[in-house]
């Protein structure tokens, strides 16, 4: 996962858009429904929600159990 620092939500949907690779996106905030307006505006594949792609990065507690 590549993290890039931005000024503002603008700038991270230019940032996210403007890149050759955008099969997948992921937009993390406390704010549900700032975090749907923002992965309406980006230009990728897919976009998860508060969750990091395929789960990579989620705290131990919050995986599944066998």
């Amino acid at each position: 996962m590549a993290v890039i620092a931005y000024d503002d939500n603008d700038d991270a949907v230019r940032i996210a858009s403007a890149s050759p690779y955008g099969l997948s996106g992921a937009t993390l905030t406390s704010d549900p429904g700032r975090a749907l307006a923002t992965a309406r505006r980006l230009r990728t594949g897919t976009v998860t929600l508060n969750e990091t792609p395929n789960g990579f990065g989620r705290h131990q507690s919050q995986r599944p159990r066998p």
